[in-house]
């Protein structure tokens, strides 16, 4: 079979595009397509669920049918295929059995939506700078959190030590339990009962930077610029290539900034609810931070694109390149990066 790339799908599609798989897979595909101008060439999605059969999904505006394996087959003639679901391996399998997909194209959603989204970041610009306010606004603290009492792994120390030769003026301050009280809010509570510290500074982290002002960084994010250009605004955040609000990439405000408090006070309503494997998590239908934030921000006009900046309720959001640094496996750093995210998901059950 020819392998479809990132830069071969314009000319695959020309005769039009099966998307195999209509999960989540198939939404970040769709976003790709549509900004490339080729979501319209998509005939069908491809589903082995039965019950999705006859049915349509909504994609980026377009509304898209669900055929099985056997329509499919009855209906190749010269398209391509995109595998947009993670079971890569197996869906290739299935295409190979049958006799009517031989020598059809087919492409892999993951490697086309991260080389697209490289180029992305890579060409992006940003011609009025990255300031919204004449002076600095937010102070050279940067604060980490580090519950549970574990040592701090190697990795996650050599990142830290980072901070201190790129910010060598920067106060850095570790949070912890001598010095914060994980009993202040019920969600952190119910968190760290469970022993599940990736959660813990969910609320924390917030609430420590309303307080106090500075930025805040996980500890699996390295620096690799000073901090000061970032100063010159009331707030700070990115987007993920989730295209969600992510505060575990880094984020910085002046103290008592509102959207902070607003933020902060978002957890009132939620009750923090255990998982311990990725399908527990999906079962219970668990939204984790970038999902609770993202959501307060779009009350307020966010738009969920990850390269675009936007300015919401006197903060600045980043686009991708700028706090996040890294696509999939691939480490994106140009002249507008400040932190790379290395995304350890040491929250992440079965990780």
């Amino acid at each position: 079979m020819e392998e479809i790339t990132k830069d071969s799908l314009p000319q695959a599609a020309e005769r039009g595009v099966f998307c195999f798989g209509g999960g989540q897979g198939l939404r970040t595909f769709a976003f790709v397509l549509r900004r490339m101008g080729l979501l319209s060439r998509v005939e069908a999605v491809v589903d082995n669920d039965a019950s999705s059969w006859g049915k349509r999904v909504e994609v980026e505006g377009a509304t898209i049918p669900v055929i099985s394996p056997a329509e499919l087959c009855r209906r190749i003639h010269g398209q391509a295929i995109i595998i947009s679901c993670k079971a890569e391996a197996a869906i290739r399998a299935q295409l190979a059995s049958y006799p009517e997909t031989a020598g059809t194209p087919v492409g892999y959603y993951r490697e086309i939506v991260d080389d697209w989204y490289v180029s992305q970041a890579e060409q992006m610009t940003f011609p009025h700078g990255l300031r919204s306010t004449k002076e600095p606004l937010i102070p050279r603290v940067i604060h980490y959190c580090w519950f549970g009492g574990a040592p701090i792994p190697k990795e996650f120390q050599r990142y830290i030590d980072g901070w201190h030769r790129m910010c060598p003026e920067y106060e850095i301050r570790r949070w912890d339990e001598s010095n914060y009280d994980v009993t202040k809010h019920p969600y952190m509570k119910a968190a760290y009962e469970a022993g599940k510290w990736g959660f813990v500074p969910d609320y924390a982290r917030l609430d420590i930077v309303y307080e106090h002002g500075g930025f805040y960084f996980d500890t699996d994010v390295e620096l690799v610029r000073n901090l000061d250009e970032l100063r010159y605004n009331k707030g700070v955040m990115a987007m993920d290539p989730s295209h969600r609000v992510s505060l575990g990439l880094g984020f910085g405000a002046m103290p008592h900034h509102p959207m902070l408090k607003a933020l902060r006070d978002d957890y009132d309503a939620c009750q923090f609810v255990d998982f311990h494997t990725r399908a527990e998590r999906k079962t219970k239908a668990i939204k984790v931070g970038p999902d609770l934030q993202t959501m307060v921000f779009e009350r307020y006009g966010f738009v969920r694109d990850c390269f675009r900046m936007q300015d919401i309720q006197d903060v600045r959001i980043y686009p991708i390149p700028v706090l996040c640094g890294q696509i999939g496996d691939r480490r994106i750093v140009t002249e507008h990066t400040y932190a790379v995210h290395h995304y350890a998901g040491t929250w992440v059950p079965d990780a």
